[in-house]
């Protein structure tokens, strides 16, 4: 399955874009975007450890399987104060 991953602030500049489209398994999960993402740009793999990802505007931290047409969002940790 296709699916379009959004990178957001410094992972915009180590991946050189803002979007990606990607080819994933159709029973992929979190875990198998970031295998999948770190093959491609392994620069990426400090970064994803800490990574918040959104899937569908919503943050998670489940291992939810991805579905076609799903929205991806990767962004460093936030913090606020």
């Amino acid at each position: 399955m296709k699916v379009k991953v959004s990178f957001n602030s410094k992972l915009r500049v180590i991946t050189g874009g803002t979007q990606a489209e990607l080819e994933l398994p159709d029973d992929c999960a979190v875990s198998g975007l970031k295998k999948v993402l770190l093959g491609m740009v392994p620069q990426l793999k400090r970064r994803l450890d800490t990574a918040v990802i959104a899937i569908d505007h919503a943050l998670t931290k489940e291992e939810p399987l991805i579905k076609p047409g799903m929205e991806i969002s990767i962004f460093p940790p936030v913090v606020g104060g």
